[in-house]
């Protein structure tokens, strides 16, 4: 599982590392109504990928669970399943390619723009459709755990897209060329991900799904649970841009989406720490003996990882995150730093539960969960159309703040509690400590290191590092166990020892 974490967290680090490259090169390449433009066609493609209806997820946690209980009748079942499924769901993403661009011509119809953003929305779209149509491998490695091939194939998608979109910008070429370098990395990586599973297929085409209907049965009644919670994934982040469009204008999406997407650079790493992999292992666990104590005992153990890298990376964002972004894209985009401060604390909630999300996607409690998901994101969606009239994008944010500490700070809390049979209480006293300890630690440095909280990159990176090191203390004294303590140390002699 560390390898796997490994190799997630490196990924991640690729496309941290690409966005913070490429977002300047198109803020200032296209403009801000420009730039504006694309994140809202980008939000427009993200709808598209609800057609999966969470069989990626239902397929990967039952291989899991087959491969851990030995079942190779059952596992045969899945796969051949699943192929059928993604192909007829590639089918259906088309025509949702042809609604959304229906779509589009009526909403935006008064828009001068509206060519541009369906050109966008379609190129990206027929790209969705494929991505779909062969999600099979990639569904095949998250079941045997081969995050590494996953990794490797997305890291190359990145270095293509990053290094086609300088191109297309340094060339002036238009929105379809920049497209297309998109669609191309998506296409490299698919093709990587069918070469990397072509281990994992059956040596023979095994049980059909005509053979083995309850297999299919049983993989949508499950996608049909997390359904809800995709649903709410996307009326949460692909909505409020739209609102906030309506109400104040394309040209303020990219003060919201920014601050969002320092926000999600911090969830994404997080996700590949926390994430897919361990919803694959909790799945393992549940077919395997000790079940209830093994899975109380790694819950409780991933939370105060998972909280104090919140902690760390979120006190990061608030000190260092103003001179950062007026040296970074420039003073207009100074607002996004004051936007963090809404979401600061509830954030850390809703990070520190990256693993709580993947155990309650293991278990029966799900279907229950995801409901109350899109119940809150409804709210925010519809919100995010009215709330901008009175108090601006700082509206949205207070309201996705509520959300965050009722769903995930409140709800999940309780479902966890059921599974692994712990009260709230016991559950969060470590994280409370950890984040407060944090918190205050992290306040103090800033006291003493503000001559160096200056538009400099040579500046903010000693500050950084100055951050990194208290955080790292913090860490080892309060995050991390005596025997976790004493497990580190004495690798770090072995390896000193080697050397």
């Amino acid at each position: 599982m560390m390898t796997s974490s490994a190799a997630m967290l490196l990924d991640h680090f690729f496309k941290m590392a690409a966005i913070f490259l490429v977002t300047p090169w198109m803020a200032g390449g296209l403009g801000k109504e420009q730039y504006g433009l694309w994140l809202l066609a980008m939000s427009l493609v993200g709808y598209l990928a609800l057609i999966d209806f969470g069989i990626t997820l239902a397929g990967s946690r039952y291989l899991a669970r087959y491969l851990g209980a030995g079942n190779e009748n059952r596992l045969q079942g899945t796969i051949s399943a699943l192929r059928k499924i993604y192909r007829k769901l590639g089918l259906a993403c088309l025509l949702g390619v042809l609604l959304l661009t229906a779509g589009c011509l009526w909403f935006f119809r008064a828009e001068a723009w509206k060519e541009d953003l369906i050109s966008i929305v379609v190129t990206l779209g027929l790209g969705t459709s494929v991505r779909i149509w062969c999600r099979l491998p990639a569904a095949l490695l998250r079941g045997h755990l081969a995050y590494t091939s996953l990794v490797w194939a997305s890291i190359a998608r990145t270095l293509v897209q990053a290094v086609g979109a300088w191109s297309v910008l340094h060339a002036g070429a238009g929105f379809l060329a920049l497209t297309l370098m998109y669609l191309a990395g998506d296409l490299l990586e698919l093709a990587l991900q069918r070469f990397s599973a072509r281990r994992y297929y059956p040596s023979q085409r095994g049980l059909t799904p005509d053979e083995h209907k309850d297999e299919s049965a049983e993989i949508f009644r499950y996608a049909l649970q997390s359904l809800s919670g995709a649903l709410a994934t996307t009326l949460r982040g692909q909505v409020p841009p739209l609102g906030i469009a309506w109400a104040l204008g394309v040209g303020t999406i990219p003060i919201y989406s920014i601050a969002m997407r320092l926000v999600g650079v911090v969830e994404d790493s997080l996700g590949a720490l926390f994430g897919g992999q361990w919803l694959s292992a909790f799945s393992r666990m549940e077919g395997g003996e000790n079940a209830l104590l093994e899975r109380r005992k790694w819950i409780q153990r991933l939370l105060r990882y998972a909280a104090s890298l919140a902690s760390a990376a979120i006190v990061g964002l608030l000190i260092l995150g103003r001179p950062f972004l007026e040296l970074w894209l420039g003073p207009a985009f100074v607002e996004s730093h004051q936007l963090l401060h809404i979401l600061a604390v509830p954030t850390v909630i809703y990070l520190a539960q990256w693993p709580a999300r993947a155990l309650i996607a293991s278990s029966a409690e799900l279907g229950a969960f995801t409901r109350w998901c899109f119940v809150g994101a409804a709210v925010v969606a519809a919100g995010s159309f009215v709330l901008p009239f009175w108090w601006g994008i700082a509206g949205v944010m207070w309201l996705i703040a509520i959300h965050h500490i009722l769903i995930f700070g409140v709800l999940l809390s309780y479902y966890v509690g059921r599974i692994v049979q712990i009260s709230p209480l016991t559950y969060w006293l470590p994280a409370v400590r950890i984040g407060l300890v944090m918190a205050f630690c992290a306040w103090g440095y800033s006291q003493l290191a503000s001559p160096l909280l200056v538009p400099n990159y040579w500046k903010l990176f000693q500050a950084g590092v100055g951050l990194g090191v208290v955080c790292l203390v913090v860490i080892g004294v309060v995050g991390l166990n005596r025997e976790e303590r004493h497990g580190i140390w004495g690798i770090v002699k072995k390896r000193l020892g080697r050397r």
